[in-house]
């Protein structure tokens, strides 16, 4: 099943949130309540969201052009220096590329946009770039897993039984140290997040959902203190 072009760009079971409502499936409703509550909330963004957005569209324009970052723009900008190493890895990977690719997961309810995909003869890298500050790991992360599960089922075709390399790109990350992360993995662990995922979308999307549970998880969803105490 490949995605309607016609669904809206950010699905109801986001990859990108994955960490939230794998733990607590009841963030969904509460969350849908909310933008009810307040629509505004829906497409509210920060500065350091837009400097993420940002530094994707530029990585993706150099990706595709076959040049340097800092030869997509006219006027020099701000850290843009600091997306040089996430362009050079990605180009680094021998496979086919697929850059800001869409990937269906349970269409139409989980589906999202991986930064690049590369699939190779006996492995299947999927790399994000994250341009914030606290750092976020590779290893068991949720989001790139959700990916990888989606690329296996549509791209890779499940009868193979490649690697998996999981590769996080965060140049800003605070608390200094190597900018890649990268972890590896098999297909048994990718298959068995993806049929957990898939479960725990379809248990709630039958009404069956468990009451909310508290927890580091809670600090950035939109349903807090609106819907749901934390």
């Amino acid at each position: 099943m490949s995605i309607d072009d016609n669904l809206p760009a950010h699905s109801k079971y986001g990859p990108s949130s994955a960490y939230r409502w794998l733990r607590c499936p009841a963030s969904i409703l509460l969350t849908g309540q909310a933008y009810e509550i307040k629509p505004e909330l829906r497409d509210a963004t920060t500065p350091q969201a837009e400097e993420g957005t940002r530094a994707h569209t530029l990585v993706e324009r150099a990706l595709r052009k076959g040049c340097r970052v800092r030869d997509t723009v006219r006027i020099p900008e701000p850290g843009i220096e600091l997306l040089e190493g996430y362009v050079d890895y990605v180009r680094s990977l021998d496979g086919e590329l697929h850059i800001e690719h869409r990937v269906d997961i349970l269409p139409p309810l989980c589906y999202g946009t991986a930064d690049a995909v590369v699939i190779g003869s006996d492995t299947v890298h999927i790399v994000d770039l994250k341009f914030g500050l606290n750092p976020v790991p590779a290893g068991g992360n949720v989001q790139l897993l959700s990916y990888a599960w989606g690329v296996y089922k549509t791209l890779v075709g499940l009868n193979r039984h490649p690697k998996f390399c999981l590769a996080i790109y965060q140049p800003r990350r605070r608390t200094g140290g190597p900018p890649l992360d990268r972890w590896e993995t098999n297909h048994d662990v990718v298959v068995g997040h993806g049929v957990y995922l898939e479960r725990v979308i379809e248990t709630t999307e039958s009404g069956k959902v468990p009451s909310p549970k508290p927890g580091e998880h809670c600090m950035y969803c939109p349903a807090l203190k609106i819907t749901c105490g934390g």
